[in-house]
């Protein structure tokens, strides 16, 4: 399945999360790299799970 954004849009999105300076990101890493290439979420709750 391809993702919903190009690696260039991914990064772009990112930077834009990063300068937002939320906190909402913490220990999410892996829900951020979802949200990042445009998916709604990870697909489990914990990275472990993986």
């Amino acid at each position: 399945m391809k993702n919903p954004r190009s690696t260039a849009g991914a990064i772009a999105w990112a930077r834009q999360e990063a300068a937002g300076g939320g906190a909402n990101w913490y220990r999410a890493c892996l829900a951020f790299v979802a949200r990042t290439y445009g998916w709604s979420y990870s697909g489990v709750q914990y990275a472990i799970d993986h």
